[in-house]
Formats: C-alpha cells, structure tokens, sequence
C-alpha cells in the first residue's frame, strides 16, 4: 500500500541560517523522498531566502506579502498537494524520523502533535526564545490539557482544514490553538 503523500509548511521571515538546518534535516528522512514536498513561504524577508530554497531540491517556494506566520501558513495551504500537512518551522530542526512518526500517528488520528525541543545558538536564546522556551510552547500541555498542538510540530489531514477552514489571519498568535 502506497503512503500517503505529505506537505511540509515552513512559513519564514528572515531566518535564512537556521532554515537552512531544517531544511537540511528533511532532505535526510527516512519517509520515502518521493512521498513529501517542502512548502517554503516566504513572509516578507529581506534576507536571500530562495537561495537557501535553491539549494535543495523537492522545495516549493511561495511568497506571501501580508506579514503573519498564520498567513503564511494559509498560503502554504493553498500550494500544498499532500494528503496530509505536516508544519514545523524554519528555527526547528526535525529529526530523521519525524516525518515517518507523524504519518503513523495519524493513522488513527485528525491531527498529531509531537515533542518540541528548545536549542538555541551558542546555547544563549534571545530573550523571546527563552520566554518560548520556558512559559508559551509547551506542546505536552497544549495536547493533554487542550486538546491541540502548535505548529512548531504538528500533522493534520489535508480534510482537516477542508472542514474547519484555515488559520485565522487576526489573531498575532495562537492561531494553532483557534
């Protein structure tokens, strides 16, 4: 049986250093590179990030002028042909199996949420780093206690958003969580 195939949106603003990494991270994953695509959409930069995209093949790239990470996330939605979306951001580097686990997790699933592990360069975080880090993303909690995921690390089938509609563009952040 053929595994479905999955988007990856990565909306990003002038992070070209760290979207590299991730970008690096799930060019190697152990899901069948003919089975994913990566969705970059570029939120505004001023930074080169189609170089970066250039660098790496199976990468879709998008613009969205309007700045938001949920907009851009809608954009990514709009281009995306997987059957089911998987979003992560451009500071996160996903592990090898991260897109293997999260199809299997939605195996039974409308949506799935995984771990979220902080690094930080030169391990010294920015002060809204640290404030993520340690108060806001807190992806255990979010799903025991709140029944949803952030989408530094979250699966959804594609029909998900079909049924309750895309990301509300108003709200700074939380989005994931409305």
């Amino acid at each position: 049986m053929e595994q479905p195939f999955v988007s990856v949106i990565i909306p990003v603003y002038n992070d070209t250093h760290r979207l590299q990494l991730c970008l690096q991270a799930l060019y190697v994953q152990t899901y069948p590179y003919s089975r994913y695509e990566v969705v970059v959409v570029d939120n505004g930069a001023t930074e080169a990030i189609a170089t970066v995209v250039r660098c790496f093949p199976n990468v879709v790239f998008t613009h969205e002028a309007i700045r938001g990470s949920f907009q851009a996330r809608n954009q990514g939605l709009i281009v995306a042909r997987g059957e089911i979306i998987a979003f992560t951001d451009a500071d996160c580097v996903p592990s090898a199996d991260w897109l293997a686990a999260g199809v299997r997790a939605l195996s039974d699933a409308a949506i799935a949420a995984g771990r979220i592990v902080f690094t930080f360069k030169n391990n010294q975080p920015s002060a809204a780093e640290y404030l993520d880090s340690q108060f806001y993303v807190q992806q255990e909690t979010y799903v025991q206690r709140e029944q949803y995921g952030a989408t530094a690390n979250l699966f959804a089938w594609k029909a998900v958003f079909a049924a309750v509609g895309d990301f509300n563009t108003q709200l700074p952040n939380l989005g994931d969580k409305e």
